[in-house]
């Protein structure tokens, strides 16, 4: 049986071919779990799309994982730079002021990240959802034209 970590919400997982040749059973959420699941996307990031809660999600990817019909996928998460996060700072603090950091935080905190562990991955999803903070649809539009052309971007 494979033990998975603390931390299966920033996992990966593949399908895989079953050693086993004998029948499996599953229940819905497996169903849908098992069509959702890409190798590219963290648990964390499947469970959001398909709209799946935390502990049902964690529940099933178990089930998953012991019956043979996924397996955790080891990849090197890589995270978003201090001089991309300060360069963030900076143009949000232009749009609203001093309350940037504040929303920042609250942001990535939502998103259930620490400030130094955003996975590179999930800029996009920030910049998009600090901007909803940002009242003024011009402003709001700037910041996010400014941001998207200064992000990093994936490396697959």
């Amino acid at each position: 049986m494979v033990i998975l970590s603390k931390d299966v919400m920033s996992m990966f997982f593949r399908k895989a071919t079953r050693k086993e040749n004998s029948s499996v059973s599953m229940d819905g959420e497996m169903i849908r779990l098992l069509f959702a699941i890409d190798e590219n996307k963290t648990l964390s990031r499947i469970g959001e799309e398909i709209r799946m809660n935390p502990a049902v999600l964690n529940e099933t990817i178990l089930k998953l994982v012991r019956l043979g019909i996924v397996e955790p996928v080891t990849k090197k998460t890589t995270f978003l730079s201090n001089a991309f996060l300060n360069e963030l700072t900076v143009n949000l603090t232009h749009a609203i002021g001093p309350m940037s950091e504040f929303l920042i935080e609250d942001t990535v905190s939502a998103m259930g990240f620490a400030i130094n562990g955003i996975p590179l991955n999930r800029v996009f999803e920030l910049i998009t959802k600090i901007a909803e903070g940002i009242p003024d649809d011009q402003t709001r539009a700037n910041f996010q034209k400014t941001m998207v052309e200064i992000m990093p971007k994936e490396r697959i």
